[in-house]
């Protein structure tokens, strides 16, 4: 049985002639936080809706706990897409309480504390959330969507416009749903902040799903590494193994070697006294956000 608590096959959107989700297959485990990186109007929005039923999809399939009966099944989960809907006149508390009456929730007071404290919002109970920045308003918005206890979370670019403490704040939260059993996923181009929390991540780009990968995937995929072009593919092998360097690979003439604490000096004087000619050599460096631009089609991603 599949450890999956979301899985879609083929999934997509078409408005038009536009394709704005193009065959998307995704893969969320349980209790990861899902990292869904691209562009603005990669398809982000758009695939997250369908699967909170806010679109209707042109094609393909979705799984939700193991199941494609999304009736039974789409009340597990929590979504926070575009804006919270708040009612500016009214408190935390009293826009909390509204929505548990809106879910037939009875003697909800303790459960608005709790998520009131999860959140960070305890203190401002009773303050009207028209006066609310804009963090403290995305904080109410995360509290709003587990009144249901959702298994799953979907959350639609949530830290987009905040300041750095709003960041760290919902960073904080997410991290702590996740200790708690929760499966996220959360939208974003801000790469640097996906990268502090997610355990898996699936780049978009164009409507289509380019790659999905773990962390530790991305960090074997940006390791650091020494790329040496030479003349002789064979004998730098040779050379290689009597340095024991194990750690590398090569296309066609050129090795990128991942062990970085080696001799440079040394290893290009060897591979010269064994006859190899050593057109280049030098340390590459491409940082795991170099790697999500190239994924998602180019430097002008925000």
């Amino acid at each position: 049985m599949s450890n999956y608590i979301l899985e879609t096959d083929g999934l997509t959107k078409q408005f038009g002639k536009k394709k704005a989700v193009d065959k998307v297959d995704m893969h969320v485990k349980e209790g990861e936080i899902y990292g869904f990186i691209g562009r603005n109007g990669a398809g982000k929005t758009t695939f997250l809706k369908m699967i909170a039923n806010l679109l209707h999809k042109s094609d393909g399939e979705i799984k939700l706990f193991g199941s494609t009966d999304l009736s039974k099944s789409r009340h597990k989960i929590g979504v926070l897409i575009e804006n919270p809907g708040l009612y500016p006149a009214m408190s935390a508390y009293d826009n909390l309480k509204m929505k548990c009456m809106m879910l037939g929730i009875k003697d909800t007071d303790k459960k608005i504390k709790e998520l009131l404290e999860l959140v960070g919002l305890e203190k401002v109970a009773k303050k009207k959330t028209k006066n609310f920045s804009l963090g403290m308003k995305q904080r109410l918005g995360l509290a709003i969507t587990l009144i249901n206890d959702p298994q799953l979370l979907l959350l639609d670019e949530p830290i987009n416009g905040l300041d750095p403490q709003g960041i760290v704040e919902i960073r904080e939260i997410l991290l702590k749903l996740q200790e708690r059993g929760m499966t996220i996923i959360i939208s974003s181009h801000i790469l640097e902040e996906l990268g502090k929390i997610a355990n898996r991540y699936g780049v978009i780009a164009s409507g289509q799903l380019v790659k999905e990968l773990t962390r530790d995937q991305l960090e074997e995929l940006s390791k650091n590494s020494i790329q040496v072009v030479v003349d002789d593919v064979a004998e730098s092998v040779r050379v290689l193994k009597k340095l024991n360097i194990t750690e590398y690979e090569y296309h066609e003439n050129v090795f990128n070697i991942y062990d970085t604490e080696i001799d440079r000096a040394k290893l290009n004087s060897t591979l010269v006294v064994n006859g190899v000619l050593v057109s280049s050599i030098f340390e590459q460096n491409e940082s795991v956000e170099d790697m999500f631009i190239e994924m998602m089609g180019g430097a002008n991603y925000v």
